[in-house]
């Protein structure tokens, strides 16, 4: 026992001896030099603060410096009690090292929030060091200029801190870095032999014909056309308070008097034009964001189109407003009509009510849908004492970069039928991060066997705010946006080039019965020569389809959606069934249906089988699936490769053709970065995305002229040229050519 003590005695003395050396060390280079570490908070405070405070105010720099000196004043008081109550319990002065914390911690939360998905360890701890080498770096200077201390320590650390501290701020200064797989897999695509669009296509590209005059209603004097507010106090709250306050005094308005607002593009030599009803989504109030479409309603309107884009800004301060946003996007199409029907109203006889297709950005983008639903109800889901009966001829719903299930009508989520969808994402979104729109596009049916179509298009390079010309490059406000990485976007040219394109195809069908290039719908690999340079992901499905797996329907591998057809799996080591998730793989934010999971490995015939218990008929029809590559290890070993399935189809003779669909690229995973930070260490955020493969009859009789395709018996989906593979399978389907 007494050893013991002696020696906890040498112990604690040998650390006592320590401490005193280390003391004397810091003091020895350090003593003093607390103002540096204060200044640079309050610096990063009154920057950080001033920043989120330029959208508040008509004037950015004075929104900048009330929010620079709001941060002073409310830091130094901060400081003032945290320190007081410290001191009440330890005895000590604290105000350095609560300087030191506060910067620490301020730095690393923002590079959490400014760090998408995956990469929010990383931000912070790239916020940690960027903090401590800024410490380090403004201590070190201290010392050496102000107290005159010139150790070795003082200039070693002074010169590796402020290399460190410097390289951190250039770094995020810059727009940020290229991305090396783009070029890889569009030289995938360079070796498939895609058949070509029209030439006429180019045509298209352009401007119309038609001139194109524009103007803009609302309930102000001064506005050309004369409008009116409605009352949305049942469906949304006022957010009260300062906030409440201050949206009053920005707008003029609240949600019991919203205004029927926006802008309208048309052709000045036509009468009687389809419409397209376009709503922005949730930004800055002080942005006129129905302003930013404009370059798609002149294009739009010169082609024959009646375009209006309409002002939801008075709901921009509100969460979970989308059932209000879609009732004020209704008003706004009853209020045109009147104005339509008007004689000696500039819109008299403009437009053809019984063609419109209503479309949304962000949060708009779920609204349209929502607008949509609540067009054939008779009252509002939430208060059945609150009828609607607009019955609009609406035959169309495009969604770009939408949000998803924000508002849920009695809890559930939005499910359509029967209606034209069309549906666009950038895989380098950095504001909805994750592509939110495929749990609304698994949402669409078919019941009716008209000429419907859903189909849906993501592309590399393409952000959420380049869609609107007012929205700017940067997906997050300053101070976050110095973390995203914009290096590797297309250009907002480019990006809004393929709004347009897509747009007026959708419109050309959905519209005007013209399916001259429908097609981009469905195979944009024939456009690509029109198309800005990027990899394209293309989902798409018709009415009239027979669906023989959609995996949504139990938990048994070897039934189908189809009674009919029974299934099976060869050479693979998994074989499942399984819900599909978001590029993150967080359960919470699942995709809200099944796919087929199969993963195989030294093997050359993995494949998968469906056998029918009666003959189908392929005649006139063609097979249809969608499939998603999801090997991500060997993306991150550099080893693209384009996955080229065969199928294999035997009719009730024994008759076989192989198809491998040649023009249709299924890429690897893309590894996609969306910050900064996460090139340092290589870290990549894989987005999944399905691409629909489909074989014609024609295909197969060429292949195999004695196929009966009235009487087929089994198609096989197989990888004969995979050693190793794992691939998700969804929505097999027989659909109409």
């Amino acid at each position: 026992m007494e050893k013991f003590q002696k020696l906890k005695k040498d112990v604690q003395a040998s650390l006592a001896k320590i401490r005193e050396k280390g003391r004397n060390y810091f003091c020895r280079n350090w003593q003093d030099t607390y103002p540096p570490v204060y200044l640079a908070l309050m610096a990063a405070l009154c920057i950080a603060v001033g920043s989120f405070a330029v959208p508040l105010l008509p004037n950015p720099a004075l929104g900048f410096v009330m929010g620079a000196v709001t941060a002073f004043l409310l830091g130094n008081i901060g400081l003032g009690i945290l320190g007081w109550i410290l001191r009440q319990f330890r005895k000590v002065e604290s105000k350095h090292l609560l300087c030191i914390l506060f910067l620490m911690l301020l730095s690393g939360m923002l590079g959490v929030s400014g760090n998408l998905g995956n990469a929010a360890g990383e931000g912070f701890l790239f916020g940690i060091l960027l903090a401590l080498s800024l410490i380090l770096f403004g201590k070190s200077l201290w010392a050496f200029f102000r107290n005159k201390v010139h150790t070795p320590t003082i200039v070693i650390t002074g010169c590796i801190s402020g290399i460190v501290f410097l390289s951190g701020c250039i770094l995020l200064a810059q727009t940020g870095f290229q991305d090396e797989y783009i070029e890889e897999y569009l030289s995938l695509h360079e070796k498939l032999s895609a058949a070509q669009a029209p030439e006429e296509f180019e045509n298209e590209l352009s401007f119309g014909s038609y001139t194109v005059k524009s103007l803009e209603y609302s309930p102000e004097k001064e506005a050309e056309i004369k409008s009116e507010t409605i009352d949305l106090s049942y469906c949304a709250e006022n957010p009260g308070g300062l906030t409440g306050l201050w949206r009053s005094a920005v707008t003029g308005y609240d949600v019991e008097e919203a205004p029927i607002a926006g802008k309208v593009w048309y052709p000045s030599e036509l009468d009687d034009c389809p419409v397209l009803f376009f709503v922005h989504g949730n930004h800055g109030t002080l942005t006129e964001s129905y302003q930013g479409y404009a370059y798609l309603g002149e294009y739009l309107a010169s082609h024959g189109y009646v375009v209006v884009s309409v002002d939801e800004n008075v709901l921009n301060l509100l969460s979970n407003e989308n059932d209000a946003r879609a009732i004020l996007l209704l008003e706004n199409i009853r209020k045109l009509q009147e104005f339509n029907a008007e004689e000696g109203n500039p819109l008299y006889g403009r437009m053809d009510y019984d063609n419109i297709v209503i479309a949304g950005h962000s949060r708009g983008g779920e609204m349209a849908s929502t607008a949509y639903l609540f067009n054939g109800y008779d009252a509002y889901p939430e208060n059945g004492n609150h009828k609607f009966r607009y019955n609009f001829h609406i035959k169309g719903v495009i969604a770009v970069a939408p949000s998803v299930n924000q508002y849920m009508p009695a809890g559930h989520e939005v499910e359509l039928e029967n209606v034209n969808y069309l549906l666009l994402q950038g895989a380098n979104d950095q504001d909805i991060n994750i592509f939110l729109g495929n749990t609304q596009y698994e949402n669409i049916s078919f019941t009716e066997d008209n000429d419907y179509i859903k189909s849906s298009l993501y592309i590399a390079g393409a952000n959420h705010g380049q869609f609107n010309s007012l929205w700017g490059t940067y997906d997050m406000s300053a101070p976050l946006d110095r973390y995203l990485n914009v290096g590797n976007f297309i250009s907002e040219e480019e990006q809004q080039e393929i709004l347009k394109i897509y747009t007026k195809v959708f419109l050309d069908k959905v519209l005007k019965s013209e399916d001259t290039y429908e097609s981009l719908l469905t195979d944009y690999s024939r456009y690509s020569a029109y198309l800005p340079e990027t990899v394209y992901i293309q989902q798409y499905e018709k009415s009239g389809s027979r669906m023989l797996c959609d995996f949504e329907e139990d938990s048994d591998l070897e039934t189908a959606s189809d009674e009919e057809v029974s299934l099976s799996a060869e050479e693979v080591y998994l074989w499942r069934e399984e819900m599909l998730y978001y590029s993150n793989e967080m359960a919470e934010l699942n995709r809200g249906n099944y796919a087929l999971r199969l993963m195989w490995k030294d093997t050359s015939d993995a494949c998968y089988v469906l056998n029918m218990q009666e003959p189908v008929s392929l005649v006139d029809n063609k097979i249809n699936f969608d499939i998603c590559d999801m090997d991500e290890h060997a993306v991150e070993k550099e080893e693209y490769c384009c996955m080229i399935p065969q199928i294999v189809v035997s009719d009730s003779e024994g008759n076989q053709a192989v198809v491998s669909p040649q023009d249709t690229v299924i890429y690897p995973p893309l590894p996609v970065k969306l910050g900064k930070t996460q090139y340092f260490l290589d870290s990549n955020e894989y987005k999944h995305q399905y691409q629909t493969i489909s074989v014609t009859s024609e295909q197969l009789k060429e292949q195999c002229p004695k196929i009966e395709l009235s009487q087929i018996k089994k198609i096989e989906l197989t990888f004969p040229e995979d050693e190793s593979g794992n691939v998700s399978i969804d929505n097999i389907c027989l659909m109409k050519e």
